[in-house]
């Protein structure tokens, strides 16, 4: 009888305490913007030697979004170019900088290993992604490849800049002849 007693007290204490979990939520949540872009696919083929690389026609790419559904699914032309285009939630940590959204990428080609792309950029003014492949080789693990999405350093330099200056940091000293320089360093400025 005890038993059923706290049971029945817990169930009571998160019923009445959340009721988020039991009657959805009672407070309108913030809208989300959206990224409306376009993605260039381009498949190709690393070569040892010029030109360096084969476009890959038929190459198939998909495009899954944030949430994980696949949003689109098409297949590269004779240049190895596949052009889709997608909305996305803008990607909150570009926010400061610029709105952004980002996708997963899977690309497959006949006689060729998978390959993943991991936040892929999706911009007003359009991306290109480069989708290099490797041939299937006899007696290889032929695993999988993965790899980041290509972020433009122009979307990546402010990204840096606003969680720097948010943390604090401070400035290293300036090295002779970097055109960059001074960068951030680990030293707090506050």
């Amino acid at each position: 009888m005890l038993r059923r007693t706290i049971f029945a007290a817990i169930l009571m204490t998160i019923w009445l305490g959340t009721p988020d979990l039991c009657f959805g939520s009672t407070s309108a949540a913030a809208p989300q913007r959206e990224v409306k872009g376009t993605v260039e696919f381009r498949a190709i083929e690393q070569l040892p030697e010029e030109p360096w690389y084969s476009a890959i026609a038929g190459a198939r790419i998909l495009v899954i979004g944030p949430d994980g559904k696949l949003l689109k699914t098409g297949t590269t032309n004779k240049a190895g170019k596949w052009t889709t285009h997608v909305t996305v939630p803008a990607d909150q940590r570009f926010s400061p900088s610029r709105t952004l959204g980002t996708v997963t990428a899977i690309a497959v080609a006949n006689g060729y290993i998978e390959r993943l792309f991991f936040d892929v950029p999706v911009t007003e003014e359009g991306a290109v992604q480069v989708v290099t492949l490797s041939p299937i080789k006899a007696h290889q693990r032929n695993e999988p490849g993965y790899k980041l999405g290509t972020l433009h350093r122009l979307w990546v330099l402010p990204l840096l800049d606003h969680y720097a200056e948010q943390a604090g940091l401070g400035k290293q000293s300036s090295v002779l002849g970097d055109w960059n320089s001074p960068h951030w360093g680990p030293n707090l400025s506050r």
